[in-house]
């Protein structure tokens, strides 16, 4: 009975919940949807595991219960909020280290050598993901790229340093202007550096700008004729193989899948998370009263209402445009200049018309992805809840 509980559980996962104890970490539907505002990479779940393996070693409980309360602090700390897919993922790991009869001692040590484990792991994982990619992309490939993470800038500046030839076509990502941010990211790429290194400044200059280029996000349906696959990155994988991640991958997705081009997803392991939303409104669904909520934070993005217009003047509704879509991508200036369609949007709202909100993250369904690559390996989207329930199933033996 405990472990169909634990598989048809909404609420997130804790220590508590898989051992069937009284649980002090919030739970609801609610909470479920919400996914990181941003592309993490694997730096950001190595801070929270090596912070938990300092509260391991660092306890002085004498019960398996105390423990697990002090440890639920750390992962269960509104700091780590975005992480909350890779928190569940800790969590089952140190459960496994719950099986057989252990002294305290013995558990305390078990657990900080499991982060310790994972540590190691993820150190490696970025090379791990990369090396499961390139063997799809060859020297004369075009590559369509989208997003800023580090897992897709480390992939794109592998593939320019071994794949001699290889092009990379860019969105440009606006508002958030990704496709400047990854080729800044780019640029600083170990493998690059060694690249230059060896072939001098400007012969390197040279190469880059044959392999990296920044494109119009208006003319990806005309270049797609020339792309030999599409690289994406992810701030999340929900369990049925969707893709949550910056605006513009939707409509990237969808010209992909129409002129059948293979559209693959590059994700940390830690981002495979418990969520089956059906379209992007359901990432900032309230479950409570089925408004448009943001999912990104409570406090730093306001709570659009799609069913009340408010009667503005045009003058008045142009400002809090900019700054609300200023304050999503945090460049208020650059953004706002660029802007000027949005202007529409709010005087549309003025004159008693639906207003159109821009929202910086977006759902791709499953349909429309072809791989996802993570340090695991690669698989279809209908093999990630499969991934994902072996994980639970395990965890749900080693407790009980």
């Amino acid at each position: 009975n405990s472990f169909c509980t634990l598989l048809v559980a909404s609420a997130p996962l804790t220590l508590s919940t898989i051992t069937e104890m009284p649980s002090s970490s919030s739970t609801g539907i609610e909470a479920s949807l919400k996914v990181p505002r941003e592309d993490l990479g694997y730096d950001a779940m190595m801070g929270l595991v090596r912070e938990v393996q300092a509260a391991i070693t660092a306890s002085d409980a004498g019960t398996l219960n105390g423990l697990r309360e002090e440890l639920e602090q750390v992962l269960a700390n509104p700091r780590h909020e975005q992480l909350r897919s890779g928190a569940d993922m800790l969590r089952l790991r140190l459960l496994d280290c719950t099986s057989g009869r252990q002294s305290i001692g013995e558990l305390r040590e078990s657990m900080a050598a499991a982060c310790q484990d994972y540590l190691s792991q993820a150190a490696n994982g970025s090379d791990s993901t990369v090396n499961y990619v390139l063997p799809f992309i060859r020297d004369t490939s075009v590559v369509i790229a989208h997003g800023c993470g580090a897992l897709l800038a480390h992939c794109v500046a592998a593939s320019i340093a071994l794949r001699t030839g290889v092009r990379f076509l860019v969105t440009e990502g606006l508002p958030g202007d990704t496709g400047k941010q990854l080729e800044d990211r780019v640029r600083t790429q170990p493998a690059l550096a060694k690249l230059e290194e060896k072939l001098g400044r400007e012969q390197f200059d040279a190469l880059f700008a044959r392999s990296f280029a920044v494109v119009p996000d208006s003319s990806l349906a005309m270049l797609m004729e020339h792309a030999d696959l599409v690289l994406c990155g992810a701030h999340a994988v929900t369990e049925h193989g969707g893709l949550a991640h910056t605006t513009g991958s939707l409509q990237l997705a969808m010209i992909t899948h129409a002129m059948s081009v293979p559209f693959y997803v590059l994700c940390e392991g830690f981002k495979f998370s418990s969520i089956f939303p059906l379209s992007t409104a359901d990432l900032y669904r309230d479950a409570g009263n089925g408004r448009m909520r943001s999912a990104l934070s409570a406090t730093s993005l306001p709570e659009p209402d799609l069913t009340t217009p408010t009667a503005q003047t045009p003058s008045q509704a142009s400002s809090p445009t900019k700054q609300f879509v200023g304050r999503l991508f945090g460049r208020p200036s650059s953004v706002a200049s660029s802007l000027s369609a949005m202007d529409a949007t709010a005087d549309a709202s003025a004159a008693g018309k639906p207003p159109v909100m821009l929202y910086p993250v977006e759902l791709v369904p499953p349909k429309f992805v072809t791989f996802v690559f993570s340090e695991d390996g690669i698989m279809p989207p209908s093999a990630v809840a499969d991934q994902m329930l072996q994980a639970r199933r395990a965890a749900a033996t080693s407790g009980q």
